[in-house]
């Protein structure tokens, strides 16, 4: 279970650098808490049973309690992000004027983005919230309450919401979640699909048949998609080449990659790092 918050406190608020190889070690939830964190810096995937989402630096993720879910690296950034955990009592000003229903408006989705102008000020705001939490003020709890409300509005008016989220038709159980888990923390190494239904306990068969059912896709489209993905942040983030990309993501040839890269992304690597890369700014 995530670190609660602390006793006799309805809020807190703590800005975090950790290592770009950082991962939870296993699913967590929130137990009676809601959370939300601003993704500075890194580049983040987070599985939970209803979805798989990369988020990258300027996106909110929301969780309400809960909710399980596991997240890892997509890139080789370090991960920096400003991470907010409160309870019921701290926004019942909020919720006495609109409803307890309003949580559900405000975290009905767990990966959100804004136009730049909305991400610039939150970012200013979690930064601002850090600074007043660790101030001496009398007005403390009023004023993180009046951030917090501010940061609400912006999700409820401004979000957009992650398009590039893989939602399941169904709740993944535990078994399929484990393997999910597994091949975003090793997609760069070379193992079957036979290796992760023992890891699981299934036979490769019915292993086969429940990841499809759960998924909507096999074992190896899953599979090529997870390592697509990470290739994807590379061609953002690293001025690497595309064999260089390639090795790193598990694909035995360059050719194998734009192979896989057209299939899932519809265009090729060279075409997307055109497409997405700011000619003006420097790798």
């Amino acid at each position: 279970m995530p670190d609660p918050i602390p006793e006799g406190s309805n809020f807190c608020i703590k800005h975090r650098l950790m290592p770009a190889d950082y991962k939870m070690p296993y699913m967590q939830m929130n137990n009676n808490f809601y959370s939300m964190g601003f993704l500075i810096r890194g580049d983040r995937t987070t599985i939970t049973p209803s979805m798989t989402y990369t988020q990258h630096p300027g996106a909110l993720g929301v969780r309400p309690p809960f909710q399980y879910h596991q997240t890892f690296p997509a890139s080789d950034e370090p991960y920096e992000s400003i991470l907010v955990k409160f309870n019921l009592d701290f926004v019942k000003p909020f919720t006495d004027i609109h409803g307890l229903q309003i949580m559900d408006v405000i975290y009905a989705y767990p990966s959100n983005t804004f136009e730049k102008e909305y991400e610039e000020k939150l970012y200013r705001l979690f930064l601002d919230m850090v600074e007043v939490y660790n101030s001496d003020s009398d007005f403390k709890e009023f004023t993180l309450q009046c951030m917090l409300f501010q940061v609400f509005i912006i999700i409820m008016e401004h979000r957009i919401l992650n398009k590039n989220a893989v939602i399941y038709k169904t709740s993944l159980s535990k078994e399929i979640m484990e393997s999910i888990c597994f091949l975003e923390s090793h997609y760069q190494e070379d193992f079957t699909m036979d290796d992760v239904a023992n890891m699981v306990g299934f036979s490769p068969s019915y292993f086969s048949k429940i990841f499809k059912k759960q998924l909507g896709k096999t074992y190896s489209e899953y599979f090529s998609m997870v390592r697509v993905s990470h290739a994807e942040s590379l061609l953002i983030n690293t001025g690497k080449s595309i064999t260089e990309i390639a090795m790193e993501t598990g694909f035995s040839y360059s050719s194998k990659l734009t192979e896989a890269f057209k299939r899932n992304v519809g265009i090729t690597p060279l075409e997307y790092r055109k497409t997405y890369v700011d000619p003006y700014t420097k790798i």
